[in-house]
């Protein structure tokens, strides 16, 4: 067999061997949002929400303690969802309430 037929069976042959070691070193996949910790690293608990306590005086509403507590009056019903058998309006004096 003449040199000038071996060539291009060597080159071709020098090509596939470069590809398979080309091959071995994949990098692995980029990271993938929503796929678990590769380590296996703990889940942080979420915050636990801030409780907080309030004497009534003397003219307070659930709507003006939301409005000191949240800055939004309109947001009267969460004092109160937090406080059951307390009645929005005539808050006892004296009484302490829940503010979540």
């Amino acid at each position: 067999m003449k040199l000038n037929r071996l060539l291009p069976l060597a080159g071709a042959a020098l090509l596939l061997s470069a590809t398979m070691v080309a091959a071995q070193n994949i990098p692995p996949p980029p990271f993938v949002q929503g796929a678990p910790a590769a380590n296996n690293a703990a889940i942080p608990a979420p915050p636990i929400p801030v409780v907080r306590k309030h004497t009534v005086v003397k003219g307070d509403s659930f709507w003006k303690l939301a409005k000191a507590y949240y800055g939004n009056g309109g947001a009267w019903k969460v004092i109160a969802k937090a406080n059951p058998g307390i009645k929005a309006k005539g808050l006892d004096v004296g009484s302490m309430i829940v503010i979540p």
